[in-house]
């Protein structure tokens, strides 16, 4: 299928349970790149994922299958109600390369901007220079490396990098 022949769009609240699934695929197949875990997350109700998808989470759909996810998360603390996060940012491998996480995360954006969100901020593992490419080429700029911020399963750390787009 060609990456016009998907749609990206925001998820709905009943779509939760997809959101659910393909939040776990993730933690568990790309589980060094995520600071959750997926025995963690296994566990929350189901309310959990509704909520997460009410707030924005856009889809990536290839022949009516969720394949790619990005997520909105604002801040509610009324002195950084003017931010928010991008987070979770996951497309299946058999994705990867076609445009579509481009696409997931110019929703996002997109949806940060109606939302009236003055600052976009993520973190990213320091080593994944696919992710880094993606987001500098979305406007994001690097503004800072915080060392060993994940301490992974084996014992090792990973350093994030910390990108924030200014949408005002």
């Amino acid at each position: 299928m060609s990456r016009t022949d998907a749609i990206v769009r925001l998820l709905a609240r009943d779509e939760g349970p997809i959101f659910r699934t393909l939040r776990l695929e993730a933690l568990t197949l790309d589980a060094e790149t995520f600071a959750s875990d997926a025995g963690m997350e296994a566990v929350r109700p189901a309310e959990w994922f509704a909520e997460r998808v009410v707030e924005g989470v856009a889809g990536a759909f290839v022949g009516g299958e969720l394949v790619g996810v990005a997520g909105y998360s604002r801040h509610t603390n009324p002195k950084q109600a003017h931010k928010a996060t991008l987070f979770g940012m996951y497309l299946r491998r058999a994705h990867r390369g076609s445009g579509l996480a481009g696409r997931l995360v110019s929703a996002v954006i997109e949806h940060a901007r109606a939302e009236g969100c003055e600052r976009l901020l993520l973190a990213c593992n320091a080593r994944n220079d696919g992710a880094i490419r993606l987001y500098e080429a979305a406007g994001f700029r690097r503004y800072a490396i915080e060392p060993r911020a994940l301490k992974q399963v084996d014992g090792s750390y990973a350093d994030d990098a910390l990108y924030a787009l200014d949408l005002a």
